[in-house]
Order: C-alpha cells, then sequence, then structure tokens
C-alpha cells in the first residue's frame, strides 16, 4: 500500500507533519450565522478547550464568507474567554461537527465547537482585517486569517468569531492543532 502522504522532498505543505499525525481539526457552520457583536450570549463560530483536555488547541485559520453587506461600519474580531470555574464555563446550545483534517478518519479531537453558546464575559484579542467597512459594503466577500500558532486556547479557554459594532450574517470556519499542554 502506498504512503497516505508521499514524500516530496523540499516541498511538504506547510502542516504535513500536524497532519500525518493526526492532530488537526477544523469546523465551519452548517448554515448561515449571524455574527454575535461583542456578547457573551455568542452566535458565529465558538471553539472551547475543555477543562480536562489535555492539551493545547493552536490556532491555525479562520476562513469568513460574508453572506449580507451590514447596516453600518463592521469590525469582526477573535473574542477570547478563560474558564477558571465551573460557573463560567461555556454553554454549549448548538454543537457544530469537529472534523480531523485527515479526511480519511483520523482521531477524534478534545476541541468543542459551536454555532451558539454562552461565554463568560468576551474580550476582544484579535482584529479580523479585510472585512466590510461601511453601510451596505462588501470589501472582500472571503476573509482568510492564517494565524499560523500566534494563539493558542489553554484548557479552559474558549474563543469566538464576533463583530465589534454591528450584526453581520456569514458562514465560517476554525483550523487548530491539538498539542500535548506545555
Amino acid at each position: 500500500m502506498p504512503p497516505l502522504f508521499p514524500r516530496n522532498y523540499g516541498n511538504t505543505a506547510k502542516y504535513e507533519d500536524a497532519l500525518r499525525r493526526g492532530k488537526v481539526y477544523f469546523a465551519c457552520n452548517s448554515a448561515t450565522q449571524a455574527l454575535s457583536v461583542n456578547t457573551t450570549t455568542a452566535t458565529g463560530l465558538i471553539l472551547t478547550n475543555p477543562l480536562t483536555s489535555g492539551v493545547n488547541l493552536v490556532l491555525l485559520q479562520v476562513c469568513v464568507a460574508l453572506i449580507t453587506a451590514p447596516a453600518a461600519q463592521a469590525n469582526l474580531v477573535l473574542t477570547g474567554n478563560i474558564l477558571t470555574t465551573a460557573a463560567a464555563a461555556t454553554t454549549h446550545t448548538t454543537a457544530l461537527v469537529v472534523k480531523n483534517a485527515l479526511i480519511s478518519g483520523g482521531v477524534a479531537g478534545q476541541g468543542l465547537c459551536d454555532s451558539a453558546a454562552t461565554v463568560p464575559t468576551p474580550a476582544a484579542i484579535r482584529s479580523i482585517g479585510g472585512g466590510p467597512v461601511g453601510a451596505v459594503t462588501i470589501n472582500a466577500p472571503y476573509i482568510r486569517d492564517d494565524i499560523d500558532g500566534l494563539l493558542a486556547l489553554a484548557p479552559g479557554c474558549v474563543i469566538s468569531l464576533q463583530s465589534m459594532t454591528t450584526a453581520i450574517t456569514v458562514v465560517a470556519s476554525i483550523t487548530w492543532e491539538e498539542v500535548p499542554v506545555w
């Protein structure tokens, strides 16, 4: 049987090693979703690393396809939260299917993803550039933020894609690698 990923020396894919280990995961909205506006009642795309996971979720990429133009200026952000107690835990309302990026059937991961959840008070931690800039206009219908490991969720943390000022409807996806806690 030929190898799953034949070697191509000098021209390997960016995340090939992590993919080989079956440690890259993704989730995507299964329908259009209105993004919440910087609130604890989050809608859109929410990624949670459970307190008992034993792994860090290293963020690789967020992709956003804009479906509607906003009524006013809209800035997309990733908001982060630390879930330090059971009382502050995320309430998972509408789960999304998390898939292993090794499409042939890699192992299940620890990260949980939702299109709606109640989260602790969010704080903006990363701006998502290239989005809508004004009333009824869309600069780029598709936005890709290559985070490339610059953010990681330790056990007990959550991140969500939200709008800073104005509701907007999107389809979004998030990709991460799961690594042992540092």
